[in-house]
């Protein structure tokens, strides 16, 4: 009796094994069906098979991303995707095989009454606390009744029992109250609700949105943004919770931004201001500098802010261009007035970040000056802009070379010293909201062609955190080749002169592999 199920389960792995490399013919597909069909031990060993295949794949791919040259995050991103396709092949058709009903048996996750479960995204940083009154805590990512959620970056999908489906971006706070209530105390959150869940409920400190059995979005962030509901299908009831306490029933295309006094103010409606899936990675904006129509430059990614977003090029002499770079084309400044302004207001708060691309320098006139790179925020609070820029090394053993600064608003972190002049280098930087090992300062990494190298604060008051601006009358829209500062007089200023390439800006801070994936472009 042994050794006929370990001839059938030899067997059946030769079967599988053809079958995953796309080889197996349709008789033996029809073989391989029966006799899942009929063993429920070889059924379990299909998956087995499976799941050790994809797991050997992603493991040799790390390898390969270690050990070869790094690549860059288009080609990642493409890789994810294809391999993401073919893992999601092999279980589509292993349903296929096996049935919904084994399927379900299977790969169904063991959920008590009560209990949601959740996944995030790649990248994504989060703290799961659960309410102590809970004789026993669940496991994993789930959340029970009185569960908080607390996501730093990223994003998370929930999935209710109820067939409710949501997904959030970070910065998010989130409680569950029960399965039909849902505080959103912070976060950009999409919802989708069957007509069976109709009635469910999201709250925020301001506001609360009754589903009628739709799909809408709803966005808090306290203290920087008024509260908004956009409705994409179907209808809901919004109710300010404060002031007037307007209720309006808003149907698909419509939206609503709750003022202070608790009146309902029409905005637009922007379904691109939310995701509805999670992303492969931690969203991100791209400039390639590959393109400039009508001083337009082109800017990419897969963050939700793309759709709305305009880069402009001033060059009153037109001495600003692009040229060929690092990768395609990059951008020329000529030091001359000549700069780039965006409608982005950038993030906030001490919001994780990350900014990387290719810097080249000439050789800069003695002095003090900072000359402007990228940067955002408000230049009049302690810690309050986020700006790097370059200045000539004050140093003598450092020569002619280069030094980079990140300017915080009263106070400024030095990033680097001794940069070679008139060559390419390629700088990031890392910020994920902790501070150093003294709890002193910020916890800025900064990298140089892909090694991270010391960095040095000074002069930042207050809490010595960063605290970056967006929403003052004075603060800044992302900028580059010029500093973040209102100055009248334009030579204050201190427009950059050289070329930058293949700009990134991620919502959430990467780690040393993820930037060294940004070198080779």
């Amino acid at each position: 009796m042994n050794e006929c199920r370990v001839e059938k389960g030899d067997e059946m792995d030769l079967l599988a094994s053809e079958w995953m490399d796309g080889v197996l013919e349709d008789e033996g597909k029809q073989k391989l069906q029966e006799m899942l069909r009929q063993s429920s031990d070889l059924r379990k060993r299909f998956l087995d098979l499976v799941h050790t295949d994809t797991l050997a794949e992603q493991a040799l791919k790390s390898e390969q991303l270690i050990a070869d040259p790094v690549l860059p995050v288009d080609t990642i991103l493409v890789e994810q995707r294809r391999h993401s396709v073919k893992i999601a092949l092999l279980a589509a058709a292993a349903v296929v095989l096996m049935g919904v009903m084994l399927l379900s048996l299977f790969l169904a996750p063991e959920r008590e009454p009560g209990q949601l479960a959740f996944r995030v995204s790649e990248g994504s940083r989060f703290t799961l606390t659960h309410d102590s009154t809970h004789d026993e805590l669940p496991k994993g990512q789930t959340l029970v009744e009185g569960s908080r959620l607390e996501l730093s970056q990223g994003s998370v999908e929930l999935r209710f029992a109820s067939g409710v489906r949501s997904v959030i971006m970070a910065p998010a706070d989130v409680v569950l109250r029960h399965e039909g209530l849902l505080s959103l105390d912070r976060g950009t959150a999409w919802f989708d609700v069957p007509e069976n869940a109709k009635g469910f409920t999201v709250q925020t400190t301001q506001m609360k949105v009754v589903d009628l059995g739709t799909q809408f979005g709803v966005s808090s962030q306290p203290g920087e943004e008024l509260d908004q509901v956009h409705v994409f299908k179907g209808k809901v009831k919004a109710l300010a919770r404060r002031g007037q306490r307007e209720e309006v029933l808003l149907e698909a295309g419509q939206a609503r931004e709750l003022e202070p006094t608790g009146r309902m103010k029409m905005v637009d409606c922007h379904p691109d201001q939310f995701l509805d899936s999670l992303p492969k990675t931690l969203p991100y904006l791209h400039w390639s500098f590959d393109s400039l129509e009508d001083d337009v430059l082109q800017v990419g990614g897969t963050h939700p802010e793309v759709s709305g977003l305009q880069t402009r090029l001033y060059s009153p002499d037109g001495g600003a261009q692009l040229v060929p770079g690092k990768s395609g084309q990059a951008l020329y400044l000529d030091g001359e007035e000549s700069y780039v302004v965006t409608n982005w207001e950038g993030f906030d708060g001490d919001r994780p970040r990350t900014m990387a691309f290719w810097l080249k320098v000439p050789e800069l006139p003695k002095g003090k000056n900072n000359y402007g790179l990228v940067g955002w925020g408000d230049n009049r609070f302690p810690g309050g802009k986020w700006a790097l820029s370059v200045r000539r090394s004050g140093k003598a053993k450092y020569g002619d070379t280069v030094q980079l600064l990140l300017n915080l608003g009263k106070g400024m972190v030095t990033v680097a010293n001794g940069l070679e002049s008139g060559r390419w280098h390629h700088v990031a930087l890392s910020y994920s909201g902790a501070l150093d090992q003294d709890d002193e300062f910020a916890f800025v990494q900064a990298y140089v062609d892909g090694e991270r190298v010391q960095t040095q604060a000074a002069g930042i008051e207050v809490d010595r955190k960063i605290n970056t601006t967006i929403h003052s009358k004075s603060s800044q829209p992302l900028v580059m080749g010029v500093r973040v500062r209102k100055d009248k007089n334009i030579a204050e200023r201190r427009y950059f002169k050289g070329m930058m390439d293949e700009l990134y800006i991620f919502d959430g801070s990467l780690d040393d592999v993820q930037i060294r994936s940004l070198i080779n472009p």
